[in-house]
């Protein structure tokens, strides 16, 4: 069972600030969240623009979850099931690599 760690909407504030992006089709966006400015949320996430392309007025509803069960996420008989993740138009699996 999925741990949801947050869930928040965010709009874009940067794409590629840097120009330093670390693989070919790939944005790294900066996102801040709407909450008011005691409770903001900074988050950088490296989306595949060619998939999904991402512009600075856009904004998205943000989920984190600890899905540590999940062995093979590419695995075809995965991707054939229905599943929570037919809900989002993108849908990233990976590492956080700092919260503060």
């Amino acid at each position: 069972m999925d741990r949801e760690l947050f869930e928040d909407r965010f709009k874009v504030d940067k794409i590629d600030p840097d120009n330093k992006t670390p693989f070919r089709n790939v944005s790294r966006v900066h996102l801040i969240s709407y909450s008011d400015k005691q409770n903001r949320r900074y988050i950088e996430v490296d989306i595949n623009i060619q998939i999904y392309p991402v512009s600075i007025t856009d904004s998205f509803l943000i989920k984190v979850t600890n899905c540590d069960h999940i062995k093979n996420v590419y695995s075809q008989e995965d991707l054939n099931k229905p599943s929570e993740k037919d809900s989002y138009d993108y849908v990233m699996y990976g590492v956080v690599f700092e919260i503060e």
